[in-house]
């Protein structure tokens, strides 16, 4: 799953430290659109089910990645590497 804002904010200044002379990293924002209207539309339980499936798709292609849930339809990934073929996927 996903870590917590708080967690994920930890994880991004412990990766960040260890890669400060080394390499470059990413930090992509994913903002859920219209997350609201599918809650309110299918219930809670359809949107927990997206927003995990949201996580498993994002860890399936970074997998080196740190991914925080930063808001309700908002998420944060840390990729360390900062390879851009993965990225654009």
């Amino acid at each position: 799953g996903a870590m917590t804002r708080r967690y994920f904010i930890e994880a991004l200044r412990d990766r960040l430290g260890g890669l400060r002379n080394r390499r470059q990293a990413s930090l992509l924002l994913i903002d859920l659109d219209h997350f609201k209207q599918l809650n309110d539309t299918f219930g809670h339980q359809f949107g927990d089910l997206a927003l995990a499936h949201l996580v498993g798709e994002t860890q399936r292609i970074f997998e080196d990645g740190v991914i925080g849930r930063l808001g309700g339809d908002e998420f944060g990934v840390m990729v360390p590497h900062g390879d851009v073929a993965v990225i654009n996927k």
